[in-house]
C-alpha cells in the first residue's frame, strides 16, 4: 500500500478534515483518531483496522501499483470520447433586448462577425433537427442535453419551443433521457412562458441578476436605457415554483454589498432558487463601457466563500457540496459529442465563440448532413496532461485544466483576437474554505 498523492489535510478545531481529490471523498477525523490517521498518511499502515479501512475506501491509501495519473488520463479520455451524452447548445439568436455593460458579444460581433446570421430560419431549424437525429442514430446516447442560448433566446420563444418539443420526442424515440435548460436575462420569463417551457421539456433556467436595483440596473439596462431589475425579479419570484431557477450573479468589487442584499431579499420573499456567483471579466483590448473595479481570481475566491455563508444564513436548507460530483474534464467543449449551433448552421465547441469566433468545427447543411473540419481535431487532441503548470497544481484532479478557450482558440487555432483574463477556477484559492463549508453544512457546526 501507499499514500495517495492527492490528499488534502486541514485542521478543524480539535479534529481533522481530509479530502481526496481523486475520489472527492471527505472524511472528518475526530480527535481520538487523528494520531492513527496521521501515522497511516505518513506511510505506516500498522494502525487500527477500521481506520485503515476508511482511508482505503476513500482513496487516501491506495495499492502500491495504482498509478493515479493513469487513472486521471483514463477517466478524462473515457469522458471525452464517450457516446453516453449528446450535448447541443442552440444559439437561437445573437439579438438581445439588453445593453449589458460587460457583454463580450456586443463588443466582439461588430469586429469579428459583422455579417453573421442573427436568427434561425425555417430551413436551418429543420436541418438542425435532421442532423441531431442522425447523431442520435449513430451515437445512441443515453442523454440528449439541450441548452437554449443567445443573445436572448426568449426573443425566439416559438422557435425554442418547437426545437424542444422535437428533441423531446426524439429522445423518447431513441430511449434517451431529455435534459434541457435555457440561459436567459429573465425579462420575458413570465408565468405563461415558464409553463410553456416546462410543457415543452425545458425544466431549468439560468437567470442573471447582478444584485438589487442599484447595480443590476446599471450593469444590465434595456437597450432603451431603462432599468430591468424589477421586471426580472418579479418574473423570478412568480415562476420559481414552475421552473427550476438558478440565479447567476456577475459582480465587481463595487457590487458585493448589493449581491448580499439580493440574497436577503430573495429569502424574505421566500423565493427558492440556486445561486451561481461569477466575477465580471473584462477582456483587455476591447472597447468597454464597464468602469467598476474587477476582481483578481484570488480576490473573488474569498468573496465567493463569503457569499455562500450569506446564502446559508438566509437559506438554512440550501444544498451545497462542490465536491459531490467527480468532473473527469472541466469543460464539455472537449467532448466529441458536444456542439454549439449558430443560426446559420455553423458548429462551434465553446459558448464563448457565439458571434465572436470564425473557428467553426463544422457546418450543418440544408439537407441535415454535417460536414466536420480539421479544427475539431484541435479540440479533441487537447490534453491538460501536456501542460506543466496544470499538472503541478494542487487542485489538478478537481480542475483538469480549467477553461481551455485560450489554449485552443488563441494559442492553437489563432482564431480569437483576444485572450480571456482567467483560465483557473476559484477553487485554486478557496479549496480549504469550501471544504470547511461542506463539513459544517453536513455536521451542523
Amino acid at each position: 500500500m501507499k499514500v495517495s498523492n492527492w490528499n488534502v489535510r486541514m485542521p478543524y478545531g480539535d479534529d481533522l478534515i481530509l479530502l481526496n481529490e481523486m475520489t472527492n471523498a471527505i472524511l472528518l477525523v475526530e480527535n481520538e483518531n487523528i494520531n492513527e490517521v496521521e501515522k497511516a498518511l505518513n506511510g505506516d499502515f500498522n494502525v487500527k483496522k477500521d481506520v485503515l479501512e476508511s482511508l482505503i475506501k476513500g482513496g487516501f491509501v491506495i495499492p502500491d501499483d495504482f498509478n493515479e495519473t493513469d487513472r486521471l488520463k483514463s477517466r478524462f479520455n473515457a469522458y471525452k470520447f464517450s457516446s453516453k451524452f449528446l450535448r447541443l447548445t442552440i444559439a437561437l439568436t445573437v439579438d438581445c433586448n439588453f445593453q449589458c455593460q460587460y457583454c463580450y458579444q456586443g463588443q466582439l460581433i461588430p469586429i469579428t462577425r459583422p455579417n453573421m446570421h442573427i436568427h434561425f430560419d425555417e430551413e436551418m431549424i429543420n436541418a438542425t433537427i435532421k442532423a441531431t437525429e442522425s447523431l442520435m442514430q449513430s451515437e445512441r446516447p443515453h442523454i440528449l442535453s439541450l441548452t437554449y442560448y443567445g443573445g436572448e433566446p426568449l426573443l425566439e420563444l416559438d422557435k425554442l419551443l418547437h426545437f424542444s418539443r422535437e428533441f423531446k420526442k426524439m429522445a423518447e424515440k431513441y430511449y434517451a433521457k431529455y435534459s434541457s435548460f435555457v440561459v436567459t436575462n429573465g425579462y420575458l420569463l413570465t408565468k405563461d412562458t415558464a409553463r410553456k417551457l416546462v410543457d415543452a421539456g425545458v425544466t431549468d433556467a439560468l437567470v442573471t441578476l447582478d444584485g438589487v436595483e442599484d447595480f443590476h440596473d446599471e450593469y444590465r439596462p434595456l437597450k432603451s436605457g431603462k432599468g430591468s431589475f424589477e421586471t426580472v425579479y418579479e418574473n423570478i419570484k412568480n415562476t420559481s415554483d414552475i421552473i427550476n431557477i438558478t440565479v447567476r450573479t456577475n459582480m465587481s468589487k463595487n457590487s458585493v454589498s448589493s449581491v448580499k442584499k439580493l440574497i436577503k431579499r430573495l429569502a424574505d420573499d421566500d423565493v427558492k432558487v440556486g445561486f451561481d456567483f461569477q466575477m465580471i471579466e473584462i477582456v483587455p483590448g476591447l472597447p468597454v463601457k464597464f468602469q467598476d473595479s474587477t476582481f483578481t481570481l484570488k480576490e473573488f475566491a474569498a468573496v465567493e466563500v463569503e457569499l455562500y455563508k450569506e446564502v446559508f444564513k438566509y437559506f438554512p436548507d440550501y444544498k451545497f457540496n462542490p465536491f459531490s460530483e467527480i468532473k473527469p474534464a472541466r469543460c464539455d467543449a472537449l467532448c466529441k459529442n458536444s456542439f454549439v449551433v449558430e443560426p446559420d448552421g455553423k458548429l462551434y465547441k465553446c459558448w464563448g465563440e457565439v458571434g465572436s469566433s470564425k473557428a467553426n468545427v463544422g457546418k450543418i447543411n440544408p439537407d441535415g448532413h454535417i460536414d466536420f473540419n480539421y479544427r475539431l481535431d484541435s479540440w479533441l487532441a487537447y490534453s491538460p496532461f501536456e501542460d506543466e503548470e496544470c499538472k503541478n497544481c494542487e487542485i489538478f484532479p478537481l480542475c483538469m485544466g480549467g477553461c481551455v478557450f485560450n489554449k485552443v482558440l488563441y494559442d492553437k487555432l489563432h482564431s480569437s483576437p483576444v485572450k480571456k483574463p482567467n483560465r483557473c477556477i476559484p477553487l485554486k484559492y478557496n479549496l480549504r474554505d469550501m471544504l470547511k463549508l461542506v463539513v459544517e453544512r453536513n455536521n451542523g457546526r
